[in-house]
C-alpha cells in the first residue's frame, strides 16, 4: 500500500469486491499497482488528443467528461465519489481522447496504469477476472447513457438522473445539468417546473 492507512482504501476495496470478490493476495497486489493523486478544482485526468491510458477510481470529489463544439461547452458524462472513470475507446485502441476529463472540485483519484494492469492479468487470473467485469460494467454504463439520450425525453432524462444519482444536482450546475440531458438551461427550468 502506498503509506495510507488501510482504513484510506475501503470505498475502493469495496467497490472491486462489488464487481469481484479477489483473495487478500489480489487485493493487495491491486493495491500496489495504485497511484494516488491530489487533484485541484478544475484540472483535467484527459485532455482532448491526449491518449488514455489509465482506468481512475474517484476516491473523493466529482469530475465530468467534456467536450466543445464551436466553442459550446458539451457535458459528457458526470462521475461521483465511487465511480471508475476512463476513456474505454482511447485505452484500448491507444487513439486521442475525443473529450476532457475534469475534475470539478478538490479531489483524490486512484490510478491504475494500462501497462501495470495488463502485467498483472498474466500473472494472476483472479485479477484479469475483475479486470474484464470491471470493463464489462463499464461498457454496460457506457450502454445505459447512450440508451438514455436514444430512448427517452430531455424530460425523462431529467427524471432518471434524479432518480438514479440524486447527489450529482449537489455537485453540477444547472447547466452542466441542462448541457448533458442536451437542452437549454431555460428548458431544464421549465422541466423542473413541472415536477
Amino acid at each position: 500500500m502506498k503509506e495510507q492507512p488501510a482504513s484510506f482504501y475501503t470505498g475502493f476495496l469495496n467497490k472491486i469486491r462489488s464487481i469481484h470478490s479477489l483473495s487478500e493476495d489480489g487485493e493487495r497486489k491491486l493495491l500496489d499497482c495504485v497511484r494516488i493523486r491530489h487533484i485541484e478544482k478544475n484540472d483535467s485526468l484527459l485532455n482532448p488528443d491526449q491518449v488514455c491510458k489509465n482506468i481512475y477510481f474517484i476516491e473523493q470529489g466529482f469530475a465530468r467528461s467534456l467536450c466543445f463544439n464551436k466553442s459550446k461547452e458539451i457535458n459528457l458524462n458526470f462521475h461521483l465519489k465511487g465511480d471508475f472513470v476512463t476513456n474505454l475507446t482511447s485505452l484500448r485502441n491507444g487513439t486521442p481522447s475525443k473529450y476532457e476529463i475534469q475534475m470539478t472540485e478538490k479531489s483524490v483519484v486512484l490510478s491504475f496504469e494500462k501497462q501495470t494492469l495488463q502485467q498483472l492479468y498474466e500473472v494472476s487470473l483472479e485479477i484479469a477476472c475483475f479486470g474484464r467485469m470491471l470493463l464489462e460494467q463499464l461498457l454496460a454504463e457506457q450502454e445505459e447513457q447512450t440508451n438514455l439520450f436514444k430512448l427517452k425525453t430531455p424530460a425523462e432524462r431529467y427524471a432518471f438522473l434524479l432518480k438514479s444519482r440524486p447527489l450529482l444536482f449537489q455537485k453540477a450546475t444547472l447547466s452542466q445539468i441542462a448541457s448533458y440531458i442536451g437542452v437549454s438551461r431555460e428548458t431544464l427550468s421549465r422541466i423542473r417546473g413541472r415536477k
